[in-house]
């Protein structure tokens, strides 16, 4: 496979304050550096930074979302909350599971996508509205849940050899259908998938790790983390 020289760049994922700079060519053209980058639709960043990644689906879920303000707000309200669902919250969930922020302005971030989308379901957008409520009314959880979710349904297909995902991870010897946590030196890495999804497995009741359909463990799961985000 020949690459395009023009079309890589360099991403130098560092933390130290003064990292080893080196020059990196494809075909004697010189690549240049760069802060982000997207691979495979997720937005990379040099400090491993979910802050770009965010913005992006933000700002082309709240495009869609005025798309659809302006072409079906006169629908009925199943229909507006079927185009949401289908064009809008795909949006902020492609591979959530590797990029679910943990910092509370990003949550809220995403999470105003949705909320914006009740008030459009509910033609509302009075101030003295609960978007809670109206959310409530419709049945959706929040999109942290959602995530977390999706992030639980991922490692159980792993342990499951659902998915062609090779992960180490050492059962509990206290409980044996539970993994021993990783040691985290860095809060970057204890909020990557495999040390914070663990955290969120262990957390789940025996009945809910055991089942043993992977649509039944997403619904059993999803009840349970709903509760707690």
């Amino acid at each position: 496979m020949k690459f395009h020289p023009n079309k890589c760049n360099l991403l130098r994922v560092t933390r130290r304050k003064k990292p080893i700079t080196t020059s990196y060519r494809i075909r004697e053209h010189q690549l240049e550096e760069v802060e982000t980058a997207k691979y495979l639709g997720v937005i990379l960043s040099k400090d491993l930074s979910w802050k770009a990644h965010v913005k992006m689906v933000t700002c082309k879920a709240n495009h869609t979302l005025s798309f659809l303000q302006r072409n079906v707000s006169d629908c009925p309200k199943s229909l507006k909350e079927l185009s949401y669902k289908a064009l809008v919250r795909p949006q902020v969930e492609y591979c959530s599971s590797i990029w679910d922020p943990h910092h509370k302005t990003h949550v809220q971030q995403i999470e105003g996508i949705q909320n914006r989308a009740a008030r459009f379901v509910f033609n509302d957008y009075s101030r003295f509205s609960s978007v809670s409520s109206m959310k409530a009314q419709l049945g959706w959880e929040n999109l942290q849940a959602r995530r977390k979710t999706c992030k639980v349904v991922l490692l159980y297909k792993v342990i499951n050899c659902l998915v062609d995902l090779k992960i180490e991870l050492r059962p509990s010897v206290v409980h044996p259908e539970k993994f021993t946590q990783m040691s985290c030196r860095t809060v970057a890495f204890q909020r990557s998938f495999t040390p914070d999804t663990i955290t969120l497995w262990n957390s789940l009741p025996t009945n809910v790790t055991s089942v043993v359909n992977v649509d039944a463990f997403r619904c059993s799961a999803s009840g349970v983390l709903a509760a707690a985000y």
